[in-house]
């Protein structure tokens, strides 16, 4: 097995997502195979009960196994350590996100530590819970890093490696860990870009639970703060 540095890593954590993963994996070899970009498709599988990791495998895809299910934020601390990447690409393995922006984000490199897709609608569960909840939260999180947000917990998000390392600490297991590394990138200094991009209806099941995540999510700002 190689072990050799990557230009890119497209990092995709998951739990139970065997029915949008052949899609979500061709997408993002069809976006990057005639970039000059070197890089591999690194699938953290959650402790899936379905098919994931070995759809993940048949597709070409390196796999990581988590021994104990903990989380989003988990499965990408793990994606990011194990990475070979010096960009890590992050989207969800549901198929909300399009894999044919990430040619588009990776051109901001290297001006830029971390390019972040501000999405343009909400297409998850209970959409008016999650825009006000989401809005308040972003209002708070600008002012604590006196800077706009656009779009605070966005799951389309590229970073260089090296610079996330030294931020694992604060990146909580759940889903508001990328909200936790676009807060640390801007409060630390780091040059962070916003482009606009389009979500769309997952496929499959949402794993969203209204009142614990967006807890969580409140917490996440608090305990950044």
């Amino acid at each position: 097995m190689t072990t050799e540095r990557l230009d890119v890593t497209v990092l995709l954590p998951c739990y139970n997502e065997e029915e949008a993963l052949p899609k979500v994996i061709g997408d993002i070899h069809q976006a990057l195979k005639t970039t000059k970009y070197s890089y591999e498709i690194l699938v953290v599988d959650d402790q899936s009960t379905d098919q994931s990791a070995s759809v993940a495998q048949k597709s070409g895809c390196r796999v990581v196994s988590r021994a104990v299910r903990r989380g989003a934020g988990a499965a990408r601390k793990t994606g990011i350590l194990a990475a070979r990447g010096d960009i890590i690409v992050m989207l969800d393995a549901d198929g909300t996100y399009a894999a044919e922006d990430i040619p588009k984000m990776l051109s901001f490199f290297p001006e830029y530590d971390q390019v972040n897709g501000a999405r343009t609608s909400e297409q998850g569960t209970l959409p008016w819970l999650r825009a006000s909840a989401k809005w308040a939260i972003r209002q708070l999180a600008s002012f604590i890093s006196k800077q706009k947000i656009p779009d605070l917990n966005t799951g389309l998000k590229a970073f260089k490696r090296d610079m996330m390392l030294p931020y694992l600490w604060t990146i909580p297991d759940g889903f508001s860990c990328v909200s936790s590394m676009t807060l640390a990138f801007l409060c630390n200094g780091h040059p962070v870009k916003y482009f606009p991009t389009h979500y769309r209806k997952r496929i499959g099941q949402s794993k969203f639970h209204p009142i614990k995540d967006t807890y969580n999510y409140i917490l996440t700002v608090f305990r950044l703060i």
